[in-house]
């Protein structure tokens, strides 16, 4: 019962975890790609 209960919370740990670096990724993509039209848009 113990274990079970240390995996599950392990498993939600890194679950969140994974979670929030895969966000992190994806706002540091859109934002490299806003820089990046903004700066298209000034070369006009």
């Amino acid at each position: 019962m113990y274990s079970t209960s240390m995996q599950v919370l392990t498993f939600i740990t890194f679950y969140r975890k994974e979670e929030w670096m895969s966000r992190k990724i994806k706002a540091e993509l859109f934002d490299k790609m806003t820089v990046t039209e903004y700066n298209e848009q000034c070369s006009y």
